[in-house]
This record gives C-alpha cells, structure tokens and sequence, in this order.
C-alpha cells in the first residue's frame, strides 16, 4: 500500500471519530437542558445496556468467523 492511499484512509476514520466526538460534545449540553434529572439518568443506564449488550453479542464472533 502506497503512503498517499495510507494516508487517504486514515484521513477518513480520523474525521470520522472526530466528527462522532463533537456531535457529542454539541449533543451533551442539550441534552442537559431539555431532559429533566431523572429522564438523563434513565438514557444514561439504556445507553449503558446497549453498550454492554452489544459487547455481549459480539464476543469472539470476529475469532469464530476467522478460525473457522
């Protein structure tokens, strides 16, 4: 792989994950505002359940996938 196609798909995920992490940085204080105290802690523990859940999902699939 040639250094410029290297750098051209890093370049690519770079923007991705920096344009994921301000949406949220620009998504938190609105957030905040509109849900009261007690509808943020209930996103907060849905978000965390999906987190885990899908980890859950996931675990070794790529290894079974690759192994077999």
């Amino acid at each position: 792989m040639s250094v410029k196609k290297f750098l051209v798909h890093y370049s690519h995920y770079f923007f991705a994950i920096a344009a994921s992490q301000l949406l949220g940085l620009i998504s938190f204080p609105i957030l905040t505002r509109v849900l009261s105290t007690e509808e943020y802690g209930v996103m907060g523990f849905i978000v965390t359940t999906m987190i885990l859940l899908v980890a859950l999902a996931k675990g070794g699939l790529s290894d079974g996938i690759i192994r077999y």
